[in-house]
């Protein structure tokens, strides 16, 4: 097959473009590196504060945590939902002094309490539970203390 003019053409020019030197990309000025805040997740912070409490949980305040989240298939997703699985229950539950209490746990930047569980700590509180969120570790530690669920910390 002999090609056209037009069509002969039309392949060098393709052939130069192809073959051209690239030109290198312009040299941009390097970038300091900016400070990086590393952040704990809730589920570091929820272990963190677990910890807290294995080590100093004061005897005779029991809690536990109500495993409500995380992704399950949908047949026992129904299963625990006909079993009373509530969404909104707060992340720890502790019996002090025979009143419940709440603490639900959040990054310290960008957690947000879901409508679902303000709903489920207005119903608590207004049945006369304490239901309070912490921000962090060093605030949920706090709430801890304060609600007399620690043992004071040693210093050494």
């Amino acid at each position: 097959m002999r090609w056209t003019e037009a069509e002969l053409s039309k392949h060098l020019a393709r052939r130069a473009a192809q073959s051209a030197p690239v030109a290198a990309p312009a040299r941009r000025r390097p970038r300091k590196p900016r400070a990086v805040r590393l952040e704990a997740s809730e589920a570091t912070i929820h272990e963190a504060v677990v910890g807290h409490l294995r080590i100093r949980g004061r005897r005779g305040v029991p809690w536990f945590h109500v495993p409500n989240g995380e992704l399950r298939d949908p047949v026992t997703a129904a299963k625990l939902k006909r079993m009373g699985v509530r969404p909104g229950v707060p992340d720890l539950l502790l019996l002090i002094e025979g009143r419940l209490h709440g603490l639900e746990l959040k990054r310290e930047r960008g957690g947000t309490v879901s409508p679902e569980q303000i709903a489920m700590h207005d119903e608590l509180t207004a049945a006369g539970a304490i239901v309070a969120t912490a921000r962090g570790l060093d605030e949920a530690i706090g709430l801890l203390e304060q609600w007399g669920a620690l043992q004071p910390a040693t210093r050494g």
